[in-house]
């Protein structure tokens, strides 16, 4: 195991395993020079007064042991998260072959950090930690072999932020072996049962390559490789999630410790519905960064929002999850580059710089349900979404707008935008032109939200036409959304338009209206034909007014319109047998 002082890393493991053993097995350190202890039913009292925090531990045992054979130890105690316990063994002497076993069960996080001298800060975990290990050193202290295993059993993980949910650990392993011939640690197995995650994985990490002399590679980097063992699963954590399948993935990494540096050479993974590849790197020595590329080729939108990160542009992905049911990513690309202070940001849902996030994608075939409560979902979308790190939009090329009744408009053109999502809750507009039955406009003005400020003063069921028209809505967008602030607009015109009982029975005819509905109320006007003769209308109704609307009504009242509303032409004198322009006030 020895190397040149270049290689920093593998100086420190081994510094570290050749540490563990004088310790053990020298008569000159502190253990090597006993030969028996024993303690049974002691009490410990640890004061860490450099971290303002105290430790009491009943039950403690231990026991020290050293024969012919070589030295047992035994530690045990009773502490705040229960009972944890630490069993080695080590023979051999400085100079001489020498082996060293341990077994350590059921530490907690906050033992951890007291055994090591430091505070852990970012997160917190109830989750406990065991871990065995093994290894033998030859005379010259060179590593002839070592394994090992670390377990983290049930418990919750949680950041160390506002919002973040805990996320539940069922059980994650990792086991380790020195392949002395390859010169390789081996990586398996690697089970990971945690936050909805089920995966197997396995591989290798290599160390950098002996040098002698002044020789200095290129790059003396880490080698870390891991693949999927068998097919995993990512399970919901909600009734509107689904379960996402991962077939393959495949990970190829490089740490370079001097450097304090990981490169990403290569993040795969792929199942039915999700194909995905990431490349990047994170700096962690002196400033720390993360910059990363991440690829998506026809994959549902259902599992890659299931990956979405929960800290990363928060309002976007929570309207994103809970509207967008469904849709195929057939290309995206997300580039991200956070340094410590955008991170921080994040992590108390405040936006990153606006140039550290960039997204780009083409989406089909996708689905958005109750924009507003009650209003239709917009299927079969097509467009392009674009994503920064403060702002968000997407631009429809086509879609279908299916109201509760069963009727259809075509969706021509439309967008999505947050233009800042620093401002909490985040403002959103929502545009689309639609085009289609003049009914299903209706069915639209009659949801609650949009109804109790301008609903048509008739039946849907009298209306037939058609219309070609934009609808606007301004609402919010987040936790903190408010009802109150969603606003709509809706500016169409009708073609061939006919409205049945308009005026007692007679039907409005061959109409074309423009329809202008929006907060300070509703406002059609235009011309058709009624009783059979042309006309033209102005009607109106206020904001929030449920009464009947008024209308003026202006038309031509020839013979042939008074004998169709039902007045004797013989009944009337000459004068009114003349055209007539009638002006009605409804």
């Amino acid at each position: 195991l020895k190397s040149s002082n270049h290689f920093a890393l593998l100086n420190i493991i081994a510094g570290a395993l050749q540490g563990v053993m004088d310790l053990a097995t020298d008569r000159a350190s502190v253990v090597g020079s006993l030969d028996r202890v024993g303690v049974l039913h002691g009490s410990l009292s640890i004061d860490d007064q450099s971290h303002d925090r105290k430790f009491n531990y009943s039950d403690v045992s231990l026991s020290l042991d050293k024969g012919a054979s070589g030295m047992l130890f035994s530690l045990g105690a009773t502490g705040p998260s229960g009972r944890w316990t630490a069993d080695a063994f080590a023979n051999g002497s400085p100079g001489k072959q020498r082996e060293f076993r341990a077994t350590i069960r059921d530490l907690s996080i906050d033992e951890i950090s007291l055994i090591g001298g430091f505070r852990l800060s970012g997160f917190d975990t109830d989750a406990p930690l065991s871990v065995d290990m093994n290894f033998t050193l030859a005379p010259n202290n060179s590593l002839l072999n070592a394994g090992g295993r670390l377990e983290v059993g049930k418990g919750y993980f949680r950041l160390d932020e506002p919002d973040h949910e805990p996320v539940m650990i069922q059980h994650i392993e990792l086991g380790l072996r020195w392949d002395n011939d390859q010169k390789k640690l081996q990586l398996s197995p690697i089970d990971f049962k945690a936050g909805g995650f089920d995966m197997a994985m396995s591989g290798f990490a290599q160390p950098p390559p002996e040098t002698s002399g002044d020789k200095v590679l290129s790059d003396d980097s880490w080698r870390i490789s891991l693949n999927l063992s068998k097919p995993s699963k990512v399970y919901p954590e909600r009734s509107t999630e689904e379960v996402v399948e991962v077939n393959e993935g495949r990970l190829d990494a490089r740490l370079n410790y001097g450097q304090g540096k990981i490169l990403f050479d290569k993040f795969a993974f792929s199942g039915p519905d999700i194909h995905a590849r990431l490349t990047g790197y994170l700096d962690f020595k002196e400033k720390f960064r993360i910059v990363y590329h991440l690829d998506a080729d026809n994959t549902r939108i259902k599992s890659i929002a299931r990956l979405w990160p929960t800290h990363v542009t928060p309002p976007v992905r929570v309207w994103f999850v809970e509207h967008v049911t469904s849709g195929i990513i057939k290309h995206a690309r997300l580039s991200g580059d956070f340094d410590a202070a955008a991170i921080t940001a994040m992590r108390y849902e405040r936006p990153p710089p606006d140039e550290s996030v960039q997204a780009d994608g083409e989406i089909i075939d996708a689905v958005v349900e109750n924009v507003i409560p009650g209003l239709a979902p917009i299927s079969a979308i097509n467009g392009v979404l674009h994503v920064t790190g403060r702002t968000a939009s997407f631009k429809a090329r086509s879609g279908i707008f299916e109201t509760s009744s069963g009727r259809q408009l075509s969706l021509s053109e439309g967008q999505f935008a947050i233009a800042d999502n620093a401002i909490k809750p985040p403002p959103a507009t929502l545009d689309i032109r639609l085009s289609g039955d003049v009914e299903a406009v209706a069915d639209i003005l009659n949801v609650p939200t949009i109804k109790d400020y301008a609903s048509l003063p008739v039946e849907a069921s009298n209306l037939k036409g058609r219309l070609d028209g934009k609808f606007h809505l301004d609402f919010e967008v987040g936790d903190l959304a408010r009802d109150e602030n969603t606003k709509f607009s809706v500016d169409a015109t009708t073609t061939d338009l006919s409205v049945e009982h308009l005026i007692g029975k007679e039907k409005l005819e061959a109409a074309a209206l423009h329809v202008v509905a929006n907060p300070n109320g509703l406002r059609v006007d235009g011309s058709g034909k009624i009783y059979g003769a042309p006309i033209t209308m102005d009607l109106q109704r206020a904001f929030g007014d449920k009464g009947v609307a008024q209308a003026q009504v202006n038309f031509i009242f020839d013979e042939a319109a008074r004998q169709r509303a039902g007045f004797r032409s013989e009944e009337h004198t000459s004068e009114l047998q003349s055209r007539e322009t009638i002006s009605y006030a409804v």
